[in-house]
């Protein structure tokens, strides 16, 4: 496994997190909110490993100002412009969680620094985050998607996923996931920016 890395910047509040899978998902809240409370820096960039969804709904569980993803990623001037609420509002210390591919910590804190002149520290979490011992429900998912797979495999089916749908394993056409590209957890980005007020 490998050691969170991290630095210091130049910027307004902000931090960066990336992190992946259900069960690691909820390692990811605590590893930010030591990232945040170990620095007296207003800016706190922290980067994880996972994906838009993930990124989202650990932005919402950690209580980030704004989650930057690759989906609907947010531009230098409204990071700063977020930055500059949440000083308005007289909190001290704010983060921003940024997705895999949606941006480096490092890069972020220094470009956010150079526009804001403030300090802002970041974090890269990582691979660090991703694992975990599964859950009970991680387990049992794992269980009734691969019975299901089994059966489709022994009925000679293809082209097909297994999937969840209302608590149920599901078979979708994998010509319909490649067509899916609307993302639910969007609301919940607009919801984690309303909470940090």
């Amino acid at each position: 496994m490998s050691r969170p890395s991290s630095g210091t910047g130049r910027a307004g509040e902000a931090v960066v997190l990336a992190e992946d899978g259900s069960s690691a998902g909820r390692l990811l809240g605590g590893a930010a909110d030591e990232a945040v409370a170990a620095s007296a820096t207003p800016a706190e960039l922290v980067e994880v490993a996972v994906g838009d969804a993930d990124a989202v709904a650990a932005g919402l569980a950690c209580g980030a100002e704004a989650v930057i993803i690759p989906e609907d990623p947010m531009s230098l001037a409204e990071i700063e412009k977020q930055l500059a609420k949440t000083q308005a509002r007289g909190k001290r210390h704010s983060f921003l969680i940024v997705a895999e591919g949606a941006g480096d910590a490092r890069e972020l804190a220094s470009a956010v620094a150079s526009r804001t002149g403030q300090e802002a520290k970041w974090v890269v979490l990582g691979h660090t985050q991703r694992g975990g011992p599964p859950t009970a429900r991680d387990r049992i998912a794992a269980s009734l998607l691969a019975s299901r797979a089994v059966e489709l495999l022994a009925d000679e089916t293809s082209n097909v996923m297994v999937g969840f749908n209302q608590g149920a394993p599901a078979v979708v056409p994998l010509s319909k996931t490649a067509a899916v590209r609307e993302n639910p957890f969007l609301s919940w980005r607009e919801l984690t920016e309303i909470l940090a007020r």
